[in-house]
């Protein structure tokens, strides 16, 4: 039988999920559609060509934000479905290796150094506010392995580039660092989830108090002044 704290931390932690990832989502929801629009509305007039990968990233980015932004309305989100809404929110960066995968000339490379491999960090991070160490190792963990895998994709198109700067060059042809990179995502989940597990144990022991404090009030209170009491 669960510890009546962490019962109330549970509950606490559910609705505190739902109300970040209800405000999240829809800012990321709204953000996606509009820079998606913006971004078919150059290719439209003629401004940018080649871009259809980062639309129908952005468009698929949206599409899963906005539903998770129902489900967190309706107060769908709670302590198991939380692993299935963060796992998927951490293979939407990866979503655009896939497509460029099947899409693009030079496949993973073409957004291997963009803003896509930085998007992990923000999703892992999101994940302290569930309070669960796990979860934040596995989103880290599974986040580092994608990132790896499309890395390794993306390494015979990497080595064909060249420029005079040898430095340049080595940090961009360089399979080894995007793995570092992968490493540290793992890290960051391991960071985050111990963070949140501490912070977790400190509402547990303040509640704790609490509820000691009001037991202890209410049996005195019958028999002693406020004062005595």
């Amino acid at each position: 039988m669960r510890h009546p704290e962490q019962q109330n931390i549970d509950a606490l932690v559910n609705v505190q999920m739902n109300d970040t990832l209800k405000k999240g989502s829809l800012a990321s929801c709204l953000m996606a559609f509009v820079c998606g629009s913006v971004l078919y509305a150059l290719t439209t007039v003629g401004l940018l060509r080649g871009i259809e990968v980062p639309i129908i990233w952005t468009m698929i980015g949206g599409a899963y934000s906005g539903a998770v932004w129902l489900l967190a309305r309706a107060r769908k989100i709670q302590s198991r479905s939380t692993w299935a809404v963060m796992l998927g929110f951490c293979t939407l960066p990866t979503s655009i290796y896939i497509i460029a995968w099947f899409m693009l000339p030079s496949g993973t490379a073409t957004y291997i150094t963009g803003p896509p491999g930085y998007l992990y960090f923000f999703l892992i991070v999101l994940t302290g506010f569930a309070f669960n160490f796990r979860l934040s190792l596995v989103v880290g963990v599974f986040s580092a392995l994608q990132y790896s895998l499309a890395a390794h994709l993306a390494a015979p198109w990497l080595a064909l580039v060249r420029h005079e700067d040898a430095l340049l060059l080595q940090d961009l042809t360089q399979e080894s660092f995007y793995h570092f990179k992968s490493v540290m995502m793992a890290m960051t989940g391991m960071t985050i989830g111990i963070i949140s597990r501490h912070v977790r144990n400190l509402i547990e022991e303040s509640l704790e108090k609490q509820r000691e404090t009001l037991m202890v009030s209410r049996l005195f209170g019958q028999f002693v002044s406020n004062e005595v009491k």
